[in-house]
């Protein structure tokens, strides 16, 4: 395994994430260790949902409310026709 030294981290930060990892009874460098795990799962995950789940979450914000725009799941889409 390959070290890593993190300077300049706020001394109460560093105290939460120590009272966080005896709260969990784990070592201060594993739960750290842990945490960045965690972190790199989630964001792997975020990653593999679908196209339409990515767009949605990014707009999520807007105030749209749900059923006010309607899906075309199930309807023909017929492409424009363009002059040749």
């Amino acid at each position: 395994m390959t070290d890593i030294q993190i300077r300049n981290i706020d001394p109460e930060h560093v105290q939460q994430l120590e009272e966080l990892a005896s709260e969990q009874g784990q070592p201060f460098d594993t739960f750290v260790v842990s945490l960045l795990v965690e972190i790199l799962h989630k964001r792997r995950v975020e990653r593999e949902k679908g196209l339409g789940s990515r767009i949605a979450k990014r707009f999520e914000n807007l105030g749209l409310e749900e059923g006010k725009l309607e899906e075309l799941r199930g309807h023909p889409v017929t492409p424009p026709e363009l002059g040749q």
